[in-house]
């Protein structure tokens, strides 16, 4: 195995967990939204079940910040060297886009921190969810 297939490996599978995750918040935030009691027309959750929504609701939130950071980053790092390898080429956009480089070492950083964290909180919902659900089939 080389060095970039366990790279293409970690890509495909941290963009799937992405893809599923995703959904599966949403999906969370139904799933409360189904165990809401309504009394004298106000709502009303199980703490356990307040607690999932923030969670979740936090999850996607960290999902946005996470592809916002990374497009805005490397946009940015991306025009920056491109105005230095044209200025280089004296203005040859054909050999522009062949050019290598080195990127800065932490610029994906905050979107790796981001997307861990993102996978920890989403964890705490549906830890929150289960708690619920266990209470309520097993009432102690």
């Amino acid at each position: 195995m080389l060095l970039n297939d366990a790279r293409e490996a970690y890509y495909y599978n941290s963009g799937k967990l992405g893809e599923v995750v995703r959904p599966l918040s949403l999906g969370g935030i139904a799933l409360v939204w189904l165990f809401k009691d309504t009394v004298n027309g106000s709502t009303f959750l199980a703490s356990e079940l307040y607690f999932a929504i923030f969670y979740l609701a936090i999850s996607l939130g960290l999902d946005v910040l996470q592809y916002t950071y990374a497009s805005v980053a490397w946009g940015y790092y991306h025009r920056k060297q491109e105005k230095a390898i044209l200025k280089a080429n004296g203005g040859d956009i054909k050999k522009s886009g062949e050019q290598a480089f080195n990127a800065p070492i932490g610029i994906n950083t905050p979107t790796i921190m981001f997307f861990w964290l993102k996978l920890i909180i989403f964890s705490f919902g549906y830890y929150n969810i289960v708690i619920y659900l266990y209470r309520t089939i097993y009432p102690a």
